[in-house]
C-alpha cells in the first residue's frame, strides 16, 4: 500500500468550512479550495466531494447575481464548473449517478456560450467536457438525459459553428444515436446541421459526418436500446 497523501491546514480547513453548515460557509471553502489547490490530487478532489457532493454545485449552476458578495453568476457558475470539472477526472466520482442531473443544467450553459460564439470561455469548455463525462460514464441514464434534453441538436450545432476537431461532438452524437431506434432517428433535428457542415468543410471532419450520416442510413431495424 502506498502511503497516505497528507493533507495540509488550509486544505483541512476548506474541507471544514465545505461541511457547512451554512451557504456561507459552504461558499468561502470553495473559494479558498482553488486558491490553496491550483493542481489537486486525486485524494483531495475525493475528499472535496465527500464534504460537498454535487447539490450545492448545482444550485450555483442556476444563481442569479449574489449581493451579499457582489459576485455575478457567471462568477458563480464557473466556480461551480471548475470543481465539478475536477470531478470528471476521478472515475469512482463521475460514475455516481446523481452526475446525470448535472446534463440539464449544463447544455443551457452550452447553448447560451453558442450564441454568444464564447467558444474559448472556460463556461463552455468545461460544460462540455462535464457533459462528455457524463455521458461515457454513466451509461443509458446519461444518454437518455442529453436526449431528453436536445443535447443532439446542441452539439450539433457545436460542429456547424466551430468546424474543428477540437470538440468530439460528432463522436457524441454517434455514440448516443447507437443507443437510439433507428427508425427515428433520420428524422431527428440534429441532421441538417450535420449535413450543413458536410457541405461546407473540407476537413478529416468531413469524413467523421460521412461515417456517421453512412451508419445512420444503412443501420437496419433493431429495437431501442433504452426504455422509453
Amino acid at each position: 500500500m502506498g502511503e497516505q497523501e497528507e493533507i495540509s491546514p488550509q486544505i483541512s480547513k476548506c474541507l471544514q468550512l465545505l461541511r457547512g453548515p451554512t451557504d456561507n460557509e459552504i461558499f468561502v471553502g470553495l473559494l479558498l479550495i482553488t486558491k490553496v489547490m491550483p493542481q489537486p490530487t486525486t485524494t483531495i478532489i475525493s475528499l472535496i466531494y465527500e464534504a460537498i457532493g454535487i447539490d450545492f454545485l448545482k444550485r450555483l449552476l442556476i444563481t442569479k447575481k449574489d449581493v451579499s458578495n457582489n459576485l455575478e453568476n457567471t462568477d458563480m457558475r464557473n466556480l461551480s464548473l471548475t470543481i465539478l470539472s475536477s470531478f470528471c477526472t476521478v472515475e469512482g466520482i463521475i460514475r455516481q449517478k446523481n452526475f446525470v442531473e448535472l446534463i440539464p443544467l449544463l447544455l443551457p450553459c452550452i447553448e447560451e456560450c453558442i450564441q454568444n460564439s464564447e467558444f474559448e470561455s472556460n463556461t463552455f469548455l468545461d460544460s462540455y467536457k462535464i457533459i462528455c463525462s457524463i455521458l461515457y460514464n454513466c451509461g443509458n441514464n446519461g444518454v437518455r438525459e442529453f436526449y431528453k434534453h436536445e443535447g443532439l441538436r446542441i452539439f450539433s450545432q457545436v460542429i456547424t459553428q466551430t468546424i474543428s476537431n477540437e470538440f468530439p461532438s460528432v463522436d457524441i452524437i454517434f455514440y448516443v444515436m447507437q443507443k437510439e431506434s433507428p427508425e427515428w432517428v433520420h428524422l431527428h433535428p440534429s441532421l441538417p446541421f450535420l449535413a450543413t457542415t458536410f457541405d461546407r468543410d473540407n476537413t478529416p471532419l468531413k469524413f467523421k459526418i460521412l461515417h456517421l450520416l453512412n451508419n445512420l442510413f444503412t443501420v437496419t431495424q433493431t429495437p431501442s436500446k433504452l426504455e422509453r
